[in-house]
């Protein structure tokens, strides 16, 4: 399990149902299932959930929240179509980073890192830059 702090007595937790918010003892339940190793970023408008959705699902898996805690899935498909199927078998990572109220990703395979596909999330879009 994992938690993120929001200052006071307020935070987001994984539990066995996804995702709460626990605010100075009340407990609300988020409509949202993070995958494997979740980080989340808070950006001006919004949180925004990041995970590994399984070992050979090439992209990250996006989910945001805004501020009055309604949660919804990013669509990342359409940005990956230009990744060989060769590289998203295996071991396929994507590393993230916040940056001027974006989310830059760097996506690569460990055994090609040279092939490195590059990603930013900002407004509820996945867009990819090479």
């Amino acid at each position: 399990a994992y938690g993120f702090a929001l200052g006071g007595n307020k935070y987001f937790q994984e539990s066995d149902e996804g995702l709460i918010l626990y605010n100075n003892g009340n407990i609300k339940k988020l409509n949202i299932s993070p995958g494997m190793m979740p980080q989340i970023y808070k950006l001006s408008n919004e949180y925004v959930v990041i995970s590994v959705a399984s070992v050979h699902y090439p992209a990250p898996f996006i989910q945001t929240i805004n501020f009055n805690y309604q949660a919804k899935d990013i669509d990342t498909d359409t940005g990956l179509k230009n990744i060989p199927e060769y590289l998203i078998n295996g071991d396929f990572d994507c590393s993230s980073t916040e940056k001027e109220n974006k989310i830059f990703f760097n996506c690569y395979n460990s055994d090609y890192e040279n092939n490195v596909y590059k990603y930013f999330y900002s407004n509820q879009k996945f867009t990819a830059i090479n």
